[in-house]
């Protein structure tokens, strides 16, 4: 029996710590894809999310793949983003593997950001992927909003 030693890559750096005149974040709770191959209608998921201090809700998407209809769920967020790449491996063997899931979004202005989720679900580590790229998103545009209001001021 051959064994094999599987290194785990670090994880991205955290997002900075929040503070009450941060950007808001979001956290996804929980997420339900059903996907088919009959139809591209029937790929649908349910996602249940809010941003921090702020009640949860639970969005749905339909899309013309798994990933496709988490996007179109989330777009109550931040409306018109895309996932442009999406790679994933696993770490492990079996049912103890873990996805690493890594996706480039766009934003509807054209701004890039890159997001990682894992987690032994691949569509769990997906959902979690993307909401770390659009919490980068929501960093981003908070720092700059803030920017504008001191030269303008």
């Amino acid at each position: 029996m051959v064994e094999t030693a599987l290194a785990i890559e670090p994880a991205p750096a955290p997002l900075p710590a929040l503070n009450p005149d941060g950007p808001m974040r979001l956290r996804i709770e929980s997420i339900t894809v059903i996907t088919s191959t009959l139809n591209e209608t029937h790929n649908h998921a349910t996602i249940t999310a809010c941003l921090e201090s702020t009640p949860t809700n639970t969005y749905e998407g339909r899309g013309v793949g798994p990933i496709d209809a988490m996007c179109k769920a989330l777009q109550h967020f931040e409306p018109g983003f895309d996932v442009a790449e999406w790679s994933g491996k696993a770490i492990g063997r079996g049912s103890e593997a873990v996805a690493i899931i890594k996706v480039t979004i766009y934003t509807t202005n054209g701004s890039v950001y890159h997001g990682e989720g894992r987690h032994q679900n691949t569509m769990q580590a997906t959902a979690d992927a993307i909401a770390d790229a659009l919490n980068r998103h929501f960093l981003v545009r908070h720092r700059n909003s803030g920017r504008r209001k001191s030269t303008e001021t």
